[in-house]
Order: structure tokens, then C-alpha cells, then sequence
């Protein structure tokens, strides 16, 4: 670890005010006229006596018959009142010695920091290390085996230690510092080839207030979980990462567990990894392979109510929904009915005024999109209500023309409301018929889009796979909710335009199966108009006559650009990902129109 440029500069820039300081006040004192007669700073203004003055004499003086106090001067101080110039020579010997010192307190400084460093992290770091340590770092925290420490001798400072920590450790700050019983690994030794790796994001402040409201918590659950997956050989474990601001709340927390930990102090570490997963609740699980692309970052009611499907992946919402549903006579009707036709996924209970009001227009916009695209449009009733007569009845009197996901399943509805994070009710997620999410603002063109006239419902059903890009002509209300990449080629000849399409579609392709961060979606801009030339506004992105990329993200109202891309082919869009996702992007504020 070199040391640092800051020290150096910090030990210059003090040796340059040292030397300054101290040829100035030199300087002052050559040429101070010795009998000027100036008055001092500290000379009466009045002319009250004073019957002593501790500066000038140690006695009291005698005031003179006619009443006012003597005007001190420098001609008439005592000799030891005077300050007299410093030589030449010790004014360079103290601006050597200010500087020396600072110079070594910089050195000090950073050689301290490169020992701890050493300590703490470079002594784990390995060339070998999977490649999730880009994402966790080199270095996790694991419980000491007490197999192991019974074979260690027991030397005075280890019984001195035993007796003297328990009462240490009763004050919260020491046993937050000490963390009896954590020791430090490298990286690889917990996590091998092939593995899958579950970061279980969690607070033990959250604990306690779940624990107070009567909820369970997923803890327990995690580690049968884990216990299972490793009894079958499968390789499986589990990290912890700590939300607390205290070190005292992870080291309580983490004392029960028997997996890994992210290290207590790295809090940046772990507020990037918040960011880098979009983790918006406590608890999470995130799943990642050995390489550190992303399994499932949304996986916790998928373990907990489905603990043995590993590893957890799942290609679409349509997977979630059970292999059997029912229509509004509370019939059992095959989920394959489903197939080649455009899903409305709708989350609601009937309990609720405003699931009522939203049920009546909910089935004119079903009757609208149905008739544009030949029948081929259902609505899937994902129930919130309390118990089973409500439902029967929400789905017979309002909806008798949809499908619903049986009452009994209660796993595989909270599954699908947490997997799409549907945040408050009632809510529409729309899925083609291949499953990919069409918007997840199905809400806001129910109830401003009744005619079903904003989308081009019946063109969504002549996509097949997975529908990676879009065009900003057609549809953005993905730019509400997540980060996405855009690819400006709405000023390039038609062949090349076509030429950056495919290059998008590829890495578009290849993003989604080795995504090392939050889930991106891809969009190109091909035709010039009033959309296109409102993005380009926002994301403030010239027209140059070359395709150009950026990524916006709305919520935080940035936008991540390179200024060094001048090619855009899929390794560069591949690569401005994976910056993006290291925080190496160039970010700038996005702009408003007409502002």
C-alpha cells in the first residue's frame, strides 16, 4: 500500500505556513523601532487609576498627585518587558524543525494506516479469490471452532483473558470492539466454485421490533435451510450483512448464526450493496453464484415458503403462479388457459373502498383490451381478502369474468407480491404472453386509459422469448421505477441503426443471464420526435450524428455517462453496465425541459 498523496501534500502545505509564519514575525521584529513610543495594546483608554498592573510591575505603583494613571510606552517598559528579534539562524532552525515534524506526522500517519490495512484486509487478500469478492471484498467474519480452540494450549494471557472479558464485555461500546469469538477469513475459504451464496440483509434492531409485534422471524428458517441444502451436497451458504449503525447491535445479532458475516465496520461496503441490489426492505436475500452474478435478488418468500426448490431461480412471474386456478364460480381452471395471451396480474381485497371503486373500471378496461386483441387478455385476481367467503364473493359479484389465484394459496400470493414488490393496493402488473413484465403501472392506464388506446396491446402478442429492448417510442414507464440503459441512434443512417439494435439486444441478452448488480432494462431510441427529443433534454445528450449511451435513473435524478465511449457495439454497453455498478461513471444532474 504506497502512502498516500494527501500526506505529503498535508506535511508541504505545513512546513510552507511554519516557514511563513515564522520569517514574518522575524521580519516584524528586525525592524520595530526601538524608542517609537507607541502605545501597547494594552494601555488604559481612561483615566481612572489603577492601582495595579501585573504586566508591567509586580508591585503596585504610586499614583502621581494629579490623579491620572503614567501612558506606558516602549520607551519606558522595564527591560524584561521587551521582545527583541530573533536571529536568522533560529528562525530557520524552528521552520525546520515545524517542518520535519509535519513530515513526520504525515509518514506516521501513513504508515500506521498501511499497517492496519495490512492487518485488517491485505494479508486476505488472494489472487485465486472467486469473483464475487469484487461485490463482498476479500475478507469475511466467522465464529471461532471450539474444537479447535481446545486443542490450543491455554497460555496466562489466554486464562487472564477469560476471566477479565466477560466483565468487559458487559459494557455494549467494548463488546462491540472486541467481538469475542469473530475472527477473519480470506474470502475464498468460505465460498467455493459453483456455490451458491445468499446474502441475508438484516438489522438487529428490526429483530427486535418483529419480534415485539408478534411476526416471525426468517432467521431460523434460513438456517434449517441451510442445514438442509448442506446434509443433501449441495453447496450453499449463507452471509450476513448488518444494516445497524452500532457494532455492538451486528456482533448481538450475528452471535447465533451459524454462517458467515460481512465485516461489522465496512458500512460502505454495505450501503453499496444496498444500492448495487436495490435492497428496500429488512429482511432481504439476495442469491449469488461463485462469480458474483445475480441468482434471485428478491428471494426471501421464495425460500421461506418453497425452502427446497434450489437454487431459487425464477425466469418470469408466470412461473409463480400455481398450476391451478379458478374462475368466478370458484372452478378449478388449468394456468396453461394462460398461454399466448397478455396476463393482468391484479392485486387487491375486496374488503377495501378502493379496490371496490378500481373493480368496476378494472373490467371496462378488460372488456377494451379484450376486444383489440381478440379475447386474448385475462385478469388474474391475486386476493388480499381476510378469509375465504370474502373472496369467493369479490371474485363472484364484481369479477365473474376472471381468473384468480386460489385463497388456499397463500404462499404462492405472497410470493407474487413480493417478487413484483407491489407496494400498495390495488395495483395491475401486466405480462405478454412470454411473461416479460409490460408495465407495473397497469393501475394508471386502467383508470386514464379505460379505451385501451395508450398501448399497442395486440402487438405485444406476436413477441416470443424474452423481449430484452425497448423503443422509448412505444413505452417508458419502466423510467419510474428502476435504472435503464438508452441508446440514442434516432440521428444514424437505417443500416447502422439496425447494426446498434442487434449489438444492444446482445448485451442486453447476456446482462440478464450475468447481471452482477440490480436488474437493468435496455431501450433504443430510432425515431425522431417529440419522446425522443424530451429524453434527450433530460438526459442532456446532443445530437452528434453518432449512436450515444447513457444510463438514467429518474429516482435519484442523475444520469451515468462515459465521456471517453465513442464506440457503442455490446462490449462497451457491457462494459458502461459494469462501471456503472462499481460507481466509476461520470454523473451529472438531469435536466428538466423548459426549466
Amino acid at each position: 500500500m504506497a502512502v498516500p498523496k494527501r500526506a505529503y501534500l498535508t506535511a508541504a502545505l505545513v512546513a510552507t505556513l511554519a516557514l511563513a509564519l515564522w520569517s514574518q514575525q522575524a521580519e516584524a521584529r528586525q525592524h520595530r523601532p526601538p524608542g517609537a513610543g507607541k502605545l501597547l495594546p494594552g494601555t488604559p483608554r481612561s483615566g481612572v487609576p489603577r492601582q495595579h498592573n501585573a504586566f508591567f510591575h509586580r508591585e503596585p505603583k504610586k499614583i502621581p498627585v494629579n490623579g491620572l494613571a503614567p501612558v506606558a510606552t516602549e520607551s519606558n517598559l522595564p527591560a524584561r518587558g521587551t521582545f527583541g528579534p530573533l536571529p536568522e539562524e533560529t528562525v530557520k532552525k524552528v521552520a525546520a524543525v515545524a517542518g520535519a515534524t509535519a513530515v513526520a506526522s504525515a509518514l506516521g500517519y501513513a504508515y500506521v494506516r498501511r499497517v492496519l490495512w495490512r492487518h485488517l484486509y491485505g494479508q486476505y487478500v488472494r489472487p485465486d479469490a472467486p469473483g464475487i469478492a469484487e461485490s463482498l471484498g476479500h475478507v469475511l467474519y466467522t465464529k471461532n471452532d471450539p474444537a479447535r480452540a481446545s486443542l490450543k494450549s491455554r497460555t496466562l494471557l489466554d486464562m487472564l483473558s477469560a476471566l477479565f472479558v466477560p466483565l468487559l464485555e458487559r459494557c455494549p461500546w467494548i463488546r462491540g470492539l472486541l467481538k469475542t469469538n469473530i475472527r477473519r477469513i480470506p474470502i475464498g475459504e468460505a465460498i467455493e466454485e459453483g456455490s451458491v451464496t445468499a446474502l441475508y440483509f438484516h438489522s438487529n434492531n428490526v429483530q427486535k421490533l418483529l419480534s415485539e409485534k408478534g411476526y416471525r422471524d426468517f432467521t431460523s428458517n434460513l438456517a434449517r435451510i441451510q442445514e438442509a441444502m448442506r446434509a443433501s451436497g449441495r453447496k450453499f451458504q449463507v452471509v450476513y450483512v448488518n444494516v445497524d449503525q452500532k457494532q455492538v447491535d451486528a456482533v448481538d445479532h450475528f452471535k447465533d448464526m451459524p454462517w458467515y458475516a460481512l465485516p461489522f465496520d465496512d458500512k460502505d461496503r454495505v450501503s453499496h450493496l444496498c444500492q448495487l441490489y436495490d435492497i428496500t426492505g429488512i429482511p432481504s436475500v439476495v442469491l449469488l453464484n461463485a462469480d458474483g452474478s445475480v441468482i434471485n435478488d428478491r428471494a426471501l418468500y421464495l425460500m421461506a415458503h418453497k425452502p427446497n426448490n434450489f437454487p431459487w431461480r425464477v425466469g418470469s412471474p408466470l412461473e409463480l403462479i400455481p398450476d391451478t386456478l379458478v374462475n368466478g364460480n370458484n372452478q378449478p381452471v388449468p394456468k396453461a388457459s394462460l398461454e399466448g395471451k397478455i396476463v393482468a396480474l391484479y392485486f387487491g381485497a375486496g374488503w377495501t373502498r378502493a379496490s371496490k371503486e378500481f373493480s368496476e373500471k378494472l373490467q371496462e378496461f378488460h372488456r377494451a383490451v379484450g376486444e383489440k386483441t381478440d379475447g386474448r387478455f385475462e385478469v388474474v385476481y391475486v386476493s388480499n381478502d381476510k378469509n375465504q367467503a370474502e373472496f369467493e364473493k369479490e371474485l363472484y359479484d364484481h369479477n365473474g369474468n376472471w381468473l384468480a389465484v386460489p385463497f388456499e394459496e397463500a404462499d404462492a400470493r405472497l410470493i407474487l407480491q413480493q417478487y413484483l414488490k407491489v407496494p400498495v393496493m390495488p395495483a395491475v402488473v401486466l405480462l405478454d404472453p412470454s411473461g416479460n413484465v409490460i408495465t407495473a403501472d397497469g393501475r394508471f392506464y386502467v383508470e386514464a386509459d379505460r379505451a385501451a388506446n395508450a398501448l399497442p396491446y395486440a402487438s405485444y402478442l406476436s413477441k416470443t422469448g424474452k423481449q430484452r429492448v425497448e423503443d422509448v417510442a412505444v413505452n417508458v414507464d419502466a423510467f419510474a421505477h428502476e435504472p435503464v440503459v438508452i441508446v440514442f441512434a434516432d440521428d444514424v443512417e437505417a443500416d447502422a441503426q439496425g447494426g446498434v439494435e442487434s449489438q444492444l439486444e446482445e448485451a442486453a441478452e447476456q446482462h440478464a443471464g450475468h447481471r452482477k448488480g440490480r436488474q437493468l432494462k435496455f431501450f433504443i431510441s430510432k425515431a425522431t420526435d417529440k419522446r425522443s427529443d424530451a429524453i434527450r433534454a433530460i438526459c442532456g445528450v446532443a445530437r452528434t450524428g453518432q449512436p450515444q449511451v447513457v444510463i438514467l435513473d429518474l429516482l435519484a435524478q442523475k444520469v451515468y455517462h462515459d465521456p471517453k465511449l465513442t464506440v457503442v457495439d455490446q462490449g462497451s454497453i457491457l462494459a458502461l453496465v459494469d462501471d456503472y455498478y462499481r460507481g466509476r461513471l461520470k454523473t451529472r444532474s438531469v435536466k428538466i425541459p423548459g426549466s
